[in-house]
């Protein structure tokens, strides 16, 4: 049996753009799972091209795009990033989370 790769996201505290809400997950279009603050999240993939974002009502963060080899882990942490009041009272989606590699 082949072992299957692991995608790992990790909320981080502190205040900031959808902090007082879950963060969900979206892994190739579909949300996997919600994020409170300190929470983190895995998940197994298939070796292959796949993207994630995370979003919070209004705020999103970029959608970015990985490859994960077979076995191989990846991990991301994401947190609300401070928005100004002019951004957020506008009705599109405004990009108020961070998404990185750790």
């Amino acid at each position: 049996m082949m072992a299957s790769s692991i995608l790992r996201v990790r909320r981080r505290t502190g205040a900031g753009a959808g902090s007082s809400r879950p963060f969900d997950i979206v892994l190739d279009g579909t949300v996997i799972g919600a994020l409170n603050k300190g929470e983190h999240l895995e998940e197994p993939l298939e070796a292959g091209s796949h993207s994630l974002q995370v979003r919070a009502g209004r705020f999103v963060s970029p959608e970015l795009a990985f490859d994960i080899d077979a076995s191989e882990t990846v991990s991301y942490a994401c947190r609300g990033r401070l928005v100004l009041p002019l951004y957020t009272s506008q009705r599109a989606p405004v990009a108020g989370i961070d998404l990185r590699s750790e």
